[in-house]
């Protein structure tokens, strides 16, 4: 089974089985205090446990997956085509930017690393990557724009995706709740 098919089928079964909120209510903070937030709830992440974050943004792109939350009824393979072309042009055209850490980010044990993947998983090292911002054509706005997280055991398979939306308004960007994307990387 080719990878492309296979991320397919596991979009939609896992966009089958999921279930989205309503709303995405804005908050205001950085990316880290919220996805802290988010983590805590959903992973069921301590506080005492460290989390490494890389410190250059990766190529983690799932548009598919985000497309389906915000559809109204599932996908064809024709309609998620466009969406997996978009992850790859997006992935080949990929310059790595810096992430850092506001002094704010206390909840959570996060630590920046330059450690490779390789380490991070020998280790066993919990693992946030975090995608450059990109525009998507989802949601409510057509011009909505967001960052994907990747969370992870050591960047292995199994993570927890998601989408977090960010809102420009007159006095700056701001963070808005992530969504959890019903995708598996299994």
């Amino acid at each position: 089974m080719s990878p492309g098919l296979k991320s397919l089928l596991l979009i939609a079964f896992f966009t089958a089985v999921a279930c989205t909120s309503g709303t995405v209510k804005p908050q205001r903070g950085d990316l880290f205090s919220i996805l802290c937030e988010t983590l805590v709830a959903d992973e069921e992440l301590s506080s005492k446990q460290e989390v490494f974050v890389l410190d250059e943004t990766r190529p983690v792109y799932q548009l598919s997956a985000l497309h389906m939350v915000f559809a109204d009824q599932g996908l064809t393979p024709d309609q998620v085509e466009p969406d997996l072309r978009r992850d790859q042009e997006l992935s080949a055209s990929f310059q790595p930017q810096p992430v850092s850490l506001s002094a704010n980010t206390t909840r959570c044990n996060w630590k920046i690393t330059s450690d490779d993947m390789k380490s991070l998983r020998r280790l066993n090292r919990l693992v946030v990557e975090v995608s450059n911002p990109v525009q998507s054509s989802f949601g409510r706005e057509s011009s909505s724009h967001g960052r994907f997280v990747r969370f992870s055991v050591g960047g292995r398979s199994g993570a927890a995706w998601y989408w977090v939306p960010l809102s420009n308004e007159d006095d700056g960007w701001f963070v808005n709740r992530p969504v959890k994307l019903p995708v598996s990387d299994s």
